[in-house]
């Protein structure tokens, strides 16, 4: 869709007095819907243009409506577009001819070589074999290992496969020793002091990769042993390291707690998956509720906990390891219900995870941390101090409310970035990228290269991507 008509149905949204997730709700949508409507990532079908014609109470000519300016770069994007790719594919064709040939060539030239190379190995390998067969004494002519193969096979079957390749280790270490021995043996002087070192280095490490497995099968696996020891603790160390494959709910997770608004000066949301949900609740306290429905999971998803620390600070985790290890994270589903009292405030709060959704309203905090991978983050909060967002793909919309915080840096690989101002802005704005786009429907009060400057430039925000677009609204 075309940048104007998505500034156009921005700029009505917020003429109508409506905000994203209400307009989402009136029209039955996801936020995320509308947000990518006014980024112009995405148009919405004819269906949706008539409820949002008949919601704003006029016709759909007006509703996209837009100058014959406007309709001129329209048409001249989609005459650019066609004759981008078609130079593309022009170039491609060039590409795949060139690439056709010089494969041929290496092709050729590869045979070629691997002619002569066969030969010379062959050569090789008949003088390597006359000389080995000279100078191998009885300990490097004894076939270690030829044993090491069954000796793997009945450990791995015992019950120490982690640790039964360990056999095949040691095989270089023989072959040390061996030639140390024969050494000795072809000089008829016995070992020198030297070799009486390495040979004892080297036979006590191959005494211990042998026993490693045997110690295990002997202890019924240590891990078995530590995890007697170590209770629960362990458990959730090994939740986090590994995974449990087909992980199968009878009954669904549905987990909440509660606590004084007085006792929480601090947030630290640790949530992989799914999604987290914050806004302001009905009561005088703050709520957590995470819930999943009853079905079978790559993961173990029954390892969430809530716990306040000390220093009032709520830790929220979800249990599961920071690495997909090429499974799918459940779609666990957090809701946090900050207190009703507008007046309460959070010292620090951060938010870490891989996929998971975050979706912030209604916060008031001193500072804002937030590090991901692919999951979305709509942050509409009053922060005084500071914000970080670091993501690697997932969007990102930051929509302060009040004044801008004193300092806030977003850094994305290939994410697009809105920042969303309700008033005109005093801030000075930095915008690092290598290929990304940028939009500015408020429109700078002076630019200088990459930096712009809004109103006084009070509040310090930088933005930097590699291919992700910037847009001001």
């Amino acid at each position: 869709m075309n940048v104007e008509i998505a500034q156009r149905l921005a700029e009505l949204r917020r003429a109508k007095g409506y905000s994203q997730e209400a307009l989402a709700h009136e029209l039955g949508l996801s936020r995320q819907a509308i947000s990518k409507w006014e980024r112009a990532e995405s148009a919405p079908d004819t269906e949706n243009l008539i409820a949002l014609a008949r919601l704003y109470d006029m016709g759909l000519d007006e509703l996209l409506r837009v100058s014959p300016e406007t309709e001129e770069d329209v048409i001249f994007e989609s005459e650019d577009r066609a004759r981008r790719a078609a130079a593309m594919e022009e170039e491609q064709e060039t590409s795949r001819t060139a690439t056709k040939e010089a494969v041929s060539a290496a092709a050729e030239a590869s045979r070629a070589a691997a002619q002569a190379a066969d030969a010379a190995a062959q050569a090789a390998r008949h003088a390597t074999e006359a000389g080995t067969r000279a100078e191998k004494g009885r300990w490097r002519s004894f076939p270690y290992w030829a044993l090491m193969i069954p000796l793997w096979f009945v450990l791995t079957v015992a019950g120490a496969a982690p640790f039964s390749f360990l056999v095949f280790l040691s095989i270089p270490l023989y072959r040390w020793l061996a030639g140390i021995a024969d050494g000795a043996t072809a000089r008829g002087s016995g070992f020198t002091r030297d070799e009486k070192t390495k040979a004892a280095v080297a036979g006590a490490l191959i005494a211990v990769l042998l026993a490693v497995p045997v110690v295990f099968i002997a202890t019924g696996g240590w891990l078995g042993v530590a995890r007697g020891v170590a209770g629960s603790a362990l458990d959730g160390l090994v939740r986090r390291l590994s995974w449990h494959g087909d992980v199968t709910l009878d009954e669904s997770i549905d987990k909440s707690a509660v606590y004084a608004a007085s006792e929480v000066r601090g947030l630290d949301v640790t949530w992989q998956g799914g999604s987290v949900r914050m806004e302001r609740g009905a009561s005088d306290e703050l709520s957590v509720h995470a819930s999943l429905p009853a079905g079978t999971y790559d993961m173990d998803p029954t390892g969430v906990s809530f716990g306040l620390r000390d220093d009032g600070t709520l830790v929220i985790d979800d249990g599961l390891p920071g690495v997909d290890n090429g499974l799918s994270y459940p779609d666990l589903q957090l809701v946090i219900q900050l207190p009703a009292d507008e007046a309460w405030a959070a010292d620090q709060v951060s938010f870490e995870g891989v996929v998971a959704d975050v979706d912030v309203s209604g916060l008031a905090c001193h500072t804002l941390s937030l590090s991901g991978v692919s999951g979305d983050a709509d942050i509409r909060a009053a922060i005084e101090k500071d914000v970080t967002v670091d993501t690697v793909s997932g969007g990102v919309t930051l929509a302060p409310t009040g004044v801008l915080p004193a300092s806030a840096r977003v850094e994305t690989v290939s994410g697009d970035v809105t920042l969303d101002v309700a008033e005109r802005p005093g801030m000075t704005l930095r915008f690092d990228t290598v290929s990304g786009g940028f939009s500015d429907s408020v429109g700078s009060d002076a630019a200088n290269g990459s930096v712009l400057t809004y109103g006084d430039g009070a509040a310090d925000v930088t933005v930097g991507t590699v291919s992700g677009s910037l847009r001001v609204q």
